[in-house]
């Protein structure tokens, strides 16, 4: 592995790290709801992962039911250029992350419609 990719993950995991940190210190769940007050469309990933390693499934789905597909989501857009990771070609690659985001979208805006418009 090259140094400048082994540079790049280490700081992913930092931001990463510093991220967890600050929500911890400052006991705000989500950056964009504390600004703008309404949820982002990750909004619930974080705790429905935690609900997940915890072995509750059923809070993990009620907190976001995409939280299962952060990960592949994460992974592919972290190592979009490094051709040795994934073997796929640059176009399933978009076609993959482009479906991830519309379901993230999709599932978005039914949470909007039916948990916070009055």
């Amino acid at each position: 592995m090259k140094k400048k990719n082994i540079k790049k993950y280490i700081l992913i995991l930092i931001v990463i790290a510093l991220y967890a940190f600050i929500i911890n210190i400052t006991k705000i769940n989500c950056p964009i709801r504390y600004i703008l007050g309404l949820p982002c469309p990750f909004c619930g990933t974080t705790r429905a992962l935690i609900s997940f390693l915890n072995g509750n499934i059923k809070q993990a789905f009620y907190y976001h039911p995409l939280f299962i597909l952060s990960i592949p989501f994460l992974i592919l857009l972290i190592t979009s250029n490094e051709k040795y990771f994934f073997k796929m070609n640059r176009k399933t690659r978009t076609c993959i992350l482009s479906f991830i985001a519309i379901l993230y979208i999709a599932i978005y805006i039914i949470r909007m419609i039916f948990f916070y418009i009055p």
